[in-house]
């Protein structure tokens, strides 16, 4: 059934009213309790000479499509995770463009770097948008295999570091495939991000060993730098595996913490990696 007045013309829908503006052809949602008004008002005497008002509510359910998830620490989540994959964007670009002899190195720490920059974006979406649970699964297949081969690309730049560039070229592929295991994993148990927690561990842990011994030894510029930005990177690791939360200004939950702390130790491996490609 569809009833009209003064130019609106409105019809019953599953949860309410939908009704348009003759003018735009656009059908929007009403809630119940606006929907009995306008059928009262429809069922009254018009009069011809006074306009129609709005009758589409200007709060509630009637909004226009809401586009962002309503969760606070969502937000903030997805918001740092917009910042983070910026960063990580710009740091890839300052890497990329660093001169030295290292070239192959130099495009194993770019790489890695687009690589977080990549997942740090689509988590953005994931958070923080509304979707379907369909559409967000999908979305994190993407992002946990950019995780899983950036990951690995630290394990290969650590390797070409502590035991030369040969030795890190015929890793490579067993990385990759380390990657793919990591996100086959995430794949069967349903992709709980702690799995991600223990595979970055393990990995920090082999590089932060690396570049210990080489900042000791006095073999490689920027070693000291870079084992402090893996260092933080495990701290980060530590809060996100955690129920930290905290209100600056907004609540941050222990997601939005991770990835302010990720923020400054890939800051500062970058910078490290940068003082030992320029030394090479």
């Amino acid at each position: 059934m569809t009833v009209a007045r003064a130019g609106l013309s409105a019809r019953p829908g599953r949860d309410g009213l939908f009704r348009r503006d003759l003018g735009e052809g656009a059908w929007r949602y009403c809630t119940a309790s606006e929907t009995a008004r306008q059928l009262r008002s429809l069922a009254q005497p018009v009069d011809p000479l006074e306009p129609a008002g709005d009758l589409v509510p200007t709060g509630g359910i009637g909004t226009p499509l809401q586009v962002l998830t309503r969760s606070e620490t969502e937000l903030t989540t997805a918001a740092t995770d917009v910042l983070l994959g910026m960063v990580c964007l710009l740091l890839a670009l300052h890497v990329g463009s660093s001169p030295t002899g290292a070239e192959w190195k130099r495009g194993i720490w770019t790489s890695m770097l687009a690589l977080l920059s990549l997942a740090s974006l689509l988590g953005a979406v994931a958070h923080g948008l509304q979707m379907t649970e369909t559409l967000r699964k999908a979305i994190w297949k993407p992002l946990y295999l950019a995780l899983g081969f950036s990951i690995a690309l630290l394990f290969v730049g650590a390797t070409c570091d502590g035991w030369g560039a040969d030795t890190a070229r015929h890793v490579l592929p067993w990385a990759i495939a380390g990657g793919v295991l990591f996100f086959a994993v995430t794949e069967l148990f349903g992709g709980p991000f702690l799995v991600f927690i223990a595979y970055e561990g393990l990995v920090a842990l082999y590089a932060l060993a690396i570049y210990a011994g080489l900042w000791a030894r006095g073999d490689l510029s920027g070693a000291a730098t870079i084992a402090l930005g893996i260092g933080l990177s495990l701290v980060a690791a530590a809060v996100q595996a955690s129920r930290m939360s905290m209100r600056m200004i907004v609540r941050f939950d222990h997601n939005g913490l991770f990835h302010l702390l990720q923020i400054v130790s890939i800051a500062v491996l970058a910078h490290g990696v940068c003082a030992s490609l320029l030394a090479r």
